[in-house]
């Protein structure tokens, strides 16, 4: 899963069956995960639609859940499509092709948990559009280490403008940056390092008996 390469990274035009990035003209936007009501993509979608006309951009929701219907009644559909749930492989060449990996919370969800499509679109170096809390330990990671773009808030308005700006920085995340970002993950959640982590919890614990 960690397993890098430059070629890794080279994004393969032809691949069938997949429809998020085939306009490279455009900026696109992933989420693949569950489309429920603690992700909070109500005020994505609506934050999508208040995007600036003249921004060429893509937002894809592939997955299920129970506000899927809910979704497909409020999106533009010129900015914002709705796909199924892919296999693991359709999902993974989804995000090698995306510009950027959405991770969507509802405020205060994020204090609770830490969504491991954080660690899956890292690993293979896509960039993180991230809305949850800019303070919390996500949005501090990403920003300090250069992994995407933390919207400055839930609100529609300041999801767009962070649309916007993930649109204008898009050619920054360049096959070197993409490469770089995948061997952070590895650094940062490799098995070795979450092995590392897991034999301190239990060294402390032994301690405390």
């Amino acid at each position: 899963f960690y397993k890098v390469t430059d070629e890794s990274l080279v994004i393969h035009e032809e691949e069938n069956g997949l429809s998020c990035c085939k306009d490279k003209r455009k900026t696109n936007f992933l989420f693949a995960g569950n489309l429920g009501r603690f992700q909070g993509l109500n005020s994505l979608v609506l934050g999508a639609g208040y995007v600036n006309q003249n921004v060429d951009f893509h937002l894809e929701l592939m997955g299920e859940g129970s506000q899927k219907k809910y979704l497909s009644e409020i999106l533009d559909s010129n900015r914002v499509s709705l796909s199924s749930r892919r296999s693991v492989d359709e999902a993974e060449r989804a995000m090698r092709r995306a510009d950027y990996g959405v991770v969507c919370l509802h405020p205060g969800v994020i204090r609770y948990a830490f969504p491991s499509k954080v660690m899956a679109y890292l690993a293979i170096g896509c960039p993180i559009f991230a809305v949850v809390e800019s303070d919390s330990n996500l949005g501090q990671l990403i920003k300090d280490n250069d992994l995407g773009i933390v919207a400055s808030s839930s609100n529609a308005i300041n999801i767009a403008e962070a649309f916007e700006e993930a649109c204008l920085l898009r050619r920054n995340w360049t096959a070197t940056r993409r490469y770089e970002i995948a061997q952070f993950a590895k650094e940062k959640f490799g098995v070795e390092q979450i092995l590392a982590k897991w034999i301190d919890v239990f060294n402390q614990i032994s301690r405390s008996n």
